[in-house]
């Protein structure tokens, strides 16, 4: 069975099996966070499947080899303490590290002898790929998830340059340990094509409600803006499209007001009103000094005219009498014959 006749979904089973059903390069990337073999426990008791148990490893990266296309990549997430496994399980497969990732967090995971602060990633490569078209760096910021459907969740975020970079539009991704499925919604949010496999039933349910929330980029654009308006002069209202970026960007939960639209309107028309009258006091004051300017310059003008001209052309005759009489060291005629 092909991939495209398994459809954009999230297939429970073990993985190794469900891939053995693929054709051979049918896959354009495997993006995936494997169980670490630490026998990981969060604080709320949630654990994860098979991570107590390296028996899986080569098997499940030889298939994962197998069904990528030639000159492709896989990228994969690692237990730092087990890197000695994971590195002969992707060399045993015939993958080739080509590039490390780093992923810096602002908190902390859990602490022993450090406090620790960062995942990592390995880009693998099948053959010799082509140089990406985008190249990003090798310290990707990362965001804390919440880890709200699964214990050791990805942010979307973080994902997404990955898949933009290393994948074909038209490409199918692949994740064979979803989970929660992060990164068939990254995929799914740049376009992609995506199959996820996973072994809980309870995270491939909730992988696959996750996923049906969620439209491309591409459809979000195309989607129209309402026309409502802010109730305060100033303040993006949470349904127009600049408010939905600014609650997305806070975290503000849809359907709830925006603070900034908790300012009673009042405050708002005395506030426009006073910097109304503000503006308009500035500008008679700007008018009040330009006549002023004129007048001084009228009187300045009359000063400068000797009694016996009977030119009543100011500025062109006598603009500069001071330059025209020192510094030419000669007199300047004017417009009636007189010389000053």
């Amino acid at each position: 069975m092909t991939t495209n006749q398994k459809g954009q979904r999230v297939i429970r089973g073990n993985c190794i099996d469900v891939m053995s059903s693929f054709p051979s390069r049918c896959v354009n990337l495997i993006l995936t966070d494997p169980p670490y073999l630490v026998n990981y426990r969060d604080r709320s008791g949630r654990t994860v499947m098979n991570d107590d148990n390296s028996e899986w490893l080569v098997p499940a990266y030889r298939e994962m080899y197998r069904v990528l296309e030639d000159d492709v990549f896989c990228v994969s997430f690692y237990g730092w303490s087990k890197i000695d496994k994971f590195f002969a399980a992707w060399s045993s497969a015939g993958f080739r590290p080509v590039a490390h990732f780093t992923f810096p967090k602002r908190y902390t995971s859990s602490e022993r002898f450090v406090r620790y602060q960062h995942e990592s990633a390995y880009l693998l490569a099948k053959g010799r790929p082509k140089t990406p078209d985008t190249l990003i760096g090798d310290v990707i910021d990362w965001t804390y998830s919440g880890n709200k459907i699964h214990p050791t969740q990805k942010p979307v975020s973080v994902l997404i340059s990955l898949i933009e970079s290393f994948s074909r539009r038209s490409g199918v991704v692949l994740d064979p340990f979803s989970g929660s499925g992060s990164s068939l919604v990254a995929a799914k949010l740049l376009g992609r094509k995506y199959l996820g496999i996973e072994l809980d039933e309870g995270f491939q349910s909730a992988a696959t409600s996750r996923l049906e929330g969620y439209v491309t980029i591409q459809e979000q654009r195309l989607q129209p803006a309402p026309a409502r308006k802010s109730r305060c002069w100033g303040a993006p209202s949470i349904e127009s499209r600049a408010g939905r970026l600014i609650a997305s960007a806070l975290a503000v939960r849809p359907g709830r007001p925006h603070h900034h639209e908790k300012i009673n309107r009042k405050k708002c028309t005395d506030g426009l009103r006073r910097r109304g009258a503000a503006s308009q006091r500035g500008s008679e004051e700007r008018a009040r000094g330009c006549s002023r300017s004129r007048a001084r310059f009228r009187n300045c003008g009359e000063r400068l005219r000797p009694s016996s001209c009977s030119c009543r052309s100011v500025p062109s005759c006598h603009r500069s009498p001071r330059i025209s009489s020192v510094e030419s060291g000669r007199l300047t005629p004017c417009a009636s014959g007189s010389q000053h």
